[in-house]
């Protein structure tokens, strides 16, 4: 039996897509137990995120 691909080649923009519409269909549900499992998968990919500073100060404003 085959095994799942868990190795996803994606970039930003491809994140930010998924992103987009998962916020766009939890906007259309009416049922919270799919809310919530949406809200769950958004956190995911929230939190595999790498988030990039700086090396150099900067500020903004």
């Amino acid at each position: 039996m085959a095994k799942p691909n868990d190795n996803f080649k994606l970039n930003t923009k491809d994140v930010e897509h998924i992103e987009c519409a998962l916020r766009l269909l939890q906007a259309s549900l009416q049922d919270d137990v799919s809310k919530k499992e949406i809200v769950n998968l958004l956190a995911k990919l929230y939190h595999q995120k790498v988030w990039y500073r700086p090396k150099e100060n900067f500020v903004s404003g």
